[in-house]
């Protein structure tokens, strides 16, 4: 694996939790804006999608989370329930270094460092199959 593609990926996991609730807080926040019909005012004929359709989905595309954290997210399904899977939450979300990651999971620290390598290359396939690297 390039250098630079594993920088990418490694940023992926340590921003994914930041980036999925950002979408999640700013598609709330729009809706809690007034996107529910007013049945109240007299209905008039209108096109199609009314402005307030129109305008959700500009926000929900652009604050849709990056192809970055599905790489991330089918990651975490690959290793559901495996160690890998506990590895990739203390190392990467809750930013612990591997040696504390050995002591808390009873894995030895070689095997961390394996199993890290194994998730980045899992994690640069997935980035492959969508297209980042």
């Amino acid at each position: 694996m390039k250098s630079q593609d594993k920088k990418k990926i490694e940023h992926a996991f340590y921003f994914y939790e930041t980036e999925i609730k950002k979408y999640y807080q700013s598609t709330v926040d729009f809706a809690e804006s007034g996107l529910a019909v007013d049945y109240s005012r007299e209905r008039v004929a209108s096109s199609a999608t009314n402005a307030r359709e129109t305008r959700l989905c500009g926000i929900i595309d652009k604050n849709n989370p990056s192809e970055w954290c599905n790489v991330v997210k089918n990651t975490l399904i690959t290793y559901h329930k495996k160690p890998e899977e506990k590895i990739i939450i203390l190392h990467y979300f809750n930013c612990k270094p591997n040696s504390e990651v050995s002591k808390i999971t009873g894995i030895p620290l070689p095997t961390v460092y394996r199993k890290i390598k194994d998730v980045l290359e899992t994690a640069e396939e997935w980035a492959k199959e969508f297209g980042l690297i």
